[in-house]
């Protein structure tokens, strides 16, 4: 009315008015755009609303330049999974046409053999998100794609290399993916999948699996409305009932505290049958399994002793481990006896001058020593696993050096917890805060590449862009002053306590009243401080950081390692003495577990950056898991720091309007 708008917010339904001169309105509110860089007007609301027709619309998918965005639809979207969408995508593949696909998790890995063929350079696909966006079904659907390109003509057979291959997801899911509040199968680890394909036959001829950043502290401490690691519940539900009974988990599963509240799902059946069936596939013996099953069980045993602490004394009587059949059939899992076993989570032993001194531990340290040895026993029976698979997958029938590598990493995206945020946290964000530099990097390497091929190679020279730099440094940096990381690592070292590590984190990095990166409340009750993210500014509590970095788990169950005579000595040991050798000396001169942290970022960035990249951005579109819901307000954050709007920031600098020749004929002609 009289050249006024009145304009109601999505998030809060709030309306306000506008002068016409103050708007910039759309001449299509419902237009689609297969490419978010093709949108006449960049921002914010403009990316939503696309995001939003394009969900709403039965599709699921959109390119933001070079990079793919997926929006979790909660269901199956017919005409995107038909197999003549997939038959499509091949012919196309194999046209050379790989740039007329549809948006599409194929399409990128069409795009990315294609340009592996061409290039001859390794490729890597980089799917992230949050928990339920969609990353695992992604991952699958990139692989299920790749191993159908072979030109054989051969199918895949049960012990064919792309059988085995989908089949390992399934170990790692049950072994690594949780039910959470927000999705049923939420991936707790990362994990990077290598597949070496013929150059010639385009057949997958081995691969690889690295795992990354588990989350153990699930395996002691799980929170509200969440489950533990799947495997546990397909063990307690389908393992047959001799087992069970050997493994004393038959029963009320409910008994057990590390799946208690049980919950059941709808997939635990399905799981656990692709875990065996699996299982068989990579050659694991009887034996083996059943030392899988075995080790299990201590973990979930391990979960439900006590401690006696009435004969306690401080530096002389240490505290008892309590009778149970629960203790009775670790014991007997270990072939230890008590005192073997006590000797080891109940006195803490050090030498100083040649001299090998014994202090009991307390009623507490006793406690927190059982569930670090709970978490690193699953960590290592994982590492385990994934080795056993790595030896199966990495037998190739030819020894050429012809192939094509190709990587494709499932990782978390950006995590803030409600019940607050700890060491695991802190390292999921600092490795999102690296990605999110390399996806930066990526976009605009690639606008540069549009330019010179324009011919304007001259304005590439003149483009600069935000990046997270200083972040990272905040992080990272070795030198002075140090980072969190660096600082978290010198504090155990010195064996200094988390007011220690907090004290020294404020004197170096936080200036009052500054819109600086670190923060801390106006009134100090705590520990915590605020780091202000790429994503968002999260608050991470600082009292759990030193305890949970000078874990000596590690170190602690070497110890029980050395004791044992049977076989899962072997397993314990990951088949590795030379990691377990060096894992002790770290230990020994005091480095924290983020030195491990550290060796696998910087294996899996050399990996990324020695490679083409290609960029998954998953999107959650609701908390509820329903679909055609959307939520503008947690869309519009996932668009800030996966940084659709960043890169689209750097596309302003060179060609800020890009229609194709029909639309400029359509707009500007008469």
């Amino acid at each position: 009315r009289d050249k006024e708008w009145e304009v109601q917010a999505l998030n809060n339904g709030v309306v306000n008015t506008y002068s016409e001169t103050n708007l910039q309105l759309r001449h299509n509110n419902f237009s689609l755009y297969s490419d978010i860089m093709d949108l006449p007007v960049s921002n914010n609301a403009e990316i939503y609303n696309n995001l939003s027709n394009i969900y709403l619309s039965d599709k699921s998918y959109c390119f933001c330049g070079p990079s793919l965005v997926f929006i979790n639809p909660y269901r199956l979207i017919s005409n995107e999974e038909s197999e003549e969408t997939f038959e499509k995508a091949r012919q196309l593949f194999f046209d050379k046409k790989v740039e007329q696909i549809s948006p599409h998790i194929i399409a990128i890995a069409a795009k990315v053999i294609r340009q592996a063929i061409d290039t001859g350079k390794s490729q890597s696909v980089c799917i992230s998100g949050e928990s339920g966006s969609g990353k695992t079904e992604n991952s699958k659907g990139c692989l299920s794609f790749i191993s159908s390109l072979k030109t054989s003509g051969k199918r895949n057979s049960f012990h064919s290399i792309e059988s085995r291959i989908i089949s390992c997801n399934l170990i790692l899911e049950a072994f690594g993916n949780a039910k959470t509040v927000l999705n049923d199968n939420s991936s707790r680890f990362g994990k990077l999948i290598s597949v070496f394909i013929n150059k010639k036959t385009l057949e997958i001829e081995k691969g690889s699996v690295k795992i990354l950043l588990l989350e153990k502290n699930r395996i002691t401490h799980k929170n509200n409305g969440n489950r533990n690691y799947h495997i546990f519940y397909g063990m307690v539900q389908f393992l047959d009932p001799n087992t069970k009974k050997t493994l004393n988990i038959d029963g009320d599963p409910r008994r057990f505290k590390i799946i208690n509240p049980y919950v059941e799902t709808g997939n635990d059946k399905e799981l656990f049958e692709g875990v065996i069936l699996g299982f068989n596939q990579f050659g694991f013996s009887e034996e083996i399994k059943m030392s899988i099953w075995k080790i299990l069980s201590i973990i979930m045993h391990l979960n439900n002793i006590e401690i006696d602490s009435k004969n306690y004394s401080e530096n002389s009587k240490p505290c008892s481990i309590k009778q149970s059949t629960h203790y009775s059939t670790i014991l007997k899992f270990f072939e230890l006896s008590e005192a073997e076993f006590e000797s080891k989570v109940t006195i803490k032993e050090i030498t100083i001058h040649g001299e090998n001194i014994k202090t009991p531990l307390t009623p507490n340290q006793v406690i927190l020593a059982l569930e670090s040895l709970t978490r690193e026993l699953y960590l290592r029976l994982f590492e385990f696993v994934v080795n056993q698979i790595n030896r199966n997958l990495s037998q190739s029938s030819d020894d050429h050096d012809d192939y094509i590598k190709i990587n494709i990493l499932d990782i978390f995206g950006f995590e803030n917890m409600e019940d607050g945020n700890s060491l695991e946290q802190l390292l999921i964000n600092y490795t999102n805060e690296k990605i999110h530099h390399l996806y930066i990097d990526y976009t605009f390497e690639n606008e540069v590449k549009i330019l010179k091929e324009e011919g304007l190679e001259d304005i590439a020279k003149t483009i600069t862009y935000q990046d997270n730099l200083e972040i990272l440094k905040f992080f990272s940096s070795s030198k002075i002053p140090p980072g969190v990381l660096e600082l978290i690592n010198q504090s155990v070292l010195l064996g200094k306590d988390s007011s220690y590590f907090f004290n020294v984190l404020k004197k170096n990095h936080y200036k009052e009243n500054t819109s600086n990166i670190l923060s801390l409340p106006r009134i100090q009750k705590d520990l915590s401080f605020t780091v202000k993210h790429t994503a968002n500014a999260i608050q991470y509590r600082g009292e759990e950081l030193i305890n949970k970095s000078a874990d000596s788990s590690a170190n602690l169950l070497n110890k029980i390692v050395e004791l044992l005579k049977n076989n899962l000595s072997n397993i314990l040991s990951s088949f590795d003495p030379a990691t377990i050798e060096n894992n002790l000396n770290k230990q020994k001169i005091g480095n924290s577990i983020l030195v491990k942290f550290k060796d696998d970022l910087d294996f899996l960035y050399k990996e990324l950056i020695t490679s083409d990249c290609h960029f998954v951005r998953c999107i959650r579109p609701n908390d509820t898991k329903s679909p055609k819901q959307l939520n503008p307000d947690s869309l519009i954050r996932q668009i800030r720091y996966m940084g659709l709007l960043d890169s689209i920031k750097i596309r302003k600098k060179t060609f800020p309007f890009r229609l194709s020749f029909n639309s400029f004929i359509y707009k500007f002609t008469e």
